[in-house]
């Protein structure tokens, strides 16, 4: 069993996944839970792991198992290093999406493309905000000026 930033490799396959480093209330500082996207785990897995299932057939209640890994466990080493690697892909994916949205913003303000291509850029944002981490904006206010009237006039 390997332990990867994309999810768990055990038997010969890839069961995805993706962890968290979030404080919980009821786990030691440190503990990462790991959320599997399918139901398909494989016996090492639920060996070492020991992910918990809440779901209920009953009442059609699903939800993917779920496994925390302590400081105290054995594969936290592996556990903490993908979760690093996972964090360390999210922040180049969103860098590269940061980059193309300022190319597009830069382009629809310069080219005079209509506002609605502005608009429609900045909905592909995450719904974390408008705006980037490192400040700089996508979408504001001023956009609105270019659907045909002037801007107003500035004080020098």
């Amino acid at each position: 069993m390997k332990i990867l930033w994309n999810g768990i490799k055990s038997e010969g396959r890839l069961v995805k996944a993706h962890y968290s480093g979030t404080e919980l209330r009821n786990h030691p500082a440190g503990t990462i839970s790991v959320y599997f996207r399918a139901f398909g785990l494989t016996p090492e897995i639920i060996q070492h792991l020991r992910p918990r299932d809440n779901s209920d057939a009953m009442t059609d209640y699903y939800e993917a198992p779920t496994a925390r890994v302590e400081p105290s466990h054995p594969l936290y080493a592996e556990a903490k290093r993908a979760l690093d690697e996972q964090n360390a892909h999210r922040a180049r994916m969103y860098a590269k999406r940061r980059e193309r949205m300022a190319a597009r913003m830069v382009a629809a303000r310069t080219l005079d493309y209509p506002a609605s291509t502005a608009r429609r850029a900045a909905r592909s944002l995450p719904a974390s905000g408008r705006h980037s981490p490192g400040g700089l904006f996508f979408f504001s206010s001023s956009s609105r000026r270019s659907r045909g009237r002037t801007p107003p006039a500035t004080k020098s």
